[in-house]
């Protein structure tokens, strides 16, 4: 884990991201651990729904007993539709269906973009357009709804797409020392306020890994 020292010097407090692959989460000993916020992920594509495979009701009930801060998290799954926009409307629907059955959370809605469907058959060429047109239609449809909005990426995935857009930045970047050394931003963004320093965490009350993840303080007080 990153050094308190190194928090501090950045200005930065600890948090942690879950999915279904966290099958267990005793969240008073993160607290304890000087953990402070978490983001879950509620949703993938057009019809996948993380309550499905683990409470998510209850995992965001037991962390807002413990005064974390929480946000949510979308996978999103742009495919091999003719119409990228009613791709992206499609996913829009499952998102705010789902938001509207979940526990009130703090943070903007994360849109998690950093790969494509398997489905997907566009060619080179066309990637890039339907992307923009993909990821432009989801954010409005979501702030159309009162939703605001931070963008989840990585430098390789968003720079060889061109897909840099005016949100804040989460930004996943596995650094060999981040005790020393900061990441390189994508394209587009000019800093990040979240950083996802490991995908291989290993910290008491989670079983197995976990990703691990660094917040400004200002945009944590924010909310």
């Amino acid at each position: 884990m990153i050094s308190s020292a190194r928090l501090a010097s950045l200005k930065c407090i600890h948090g942690i991201d879950v999915s279904h692959y966290q099958t267990d989460i005793d969240w008073k000993q993160l607290k304890d651990q000087g953990f402070t916020f978490a983001f879950a992920k509620i949703t993938q594509g057009a019809t996948g729904y993380e309550g499905n495979i683990y409470k998510l009701a209850d995992r965001i009930k037991a962390a807002n007993e413990l005064y974390f801060k929480l946000g949510y998290y979308h996978f999103a799954s742009p495919g091999d539709l003719i119409n990228p926009a009613l791709d992206a409307k499609a996913e829009a629907d499952n998102i705010l269906s789902h938001l509207k059955i979940l526990q009130h959370i703090q943070f903007p809605i994360c849109i998690d973009l950093e790969a494509y469907a398997k489905t997907m058959v566009w060619s080179d060429k066309d990637k890039v357009t339907n992307l923009s047109i993909f990821k432009n239609t989801l954010i409005l449809c979501l702030k159309a709804e009162g939703n605001s909005i931070i963008d989840y990426g990585n430098k390789w995935f968003d720079d060889s797409n061109k897909i840099g857009f005016p949100n804040d930045l989460w930004l996943s970047a596995y650094l060999t020392d981040p005790e020393h050394n900061l990441p390189q931003l994508p394209l587009g963004y000019n800093d990040w306020k979240i950083w996802q320093y490991s995908g291989t965490g290993c910290v008491k009350g989670c079983l197995g890994e976990v990703d691990l993840n660094i917040m400004k303080e200002d945009y944590f007080d924010e909310f």
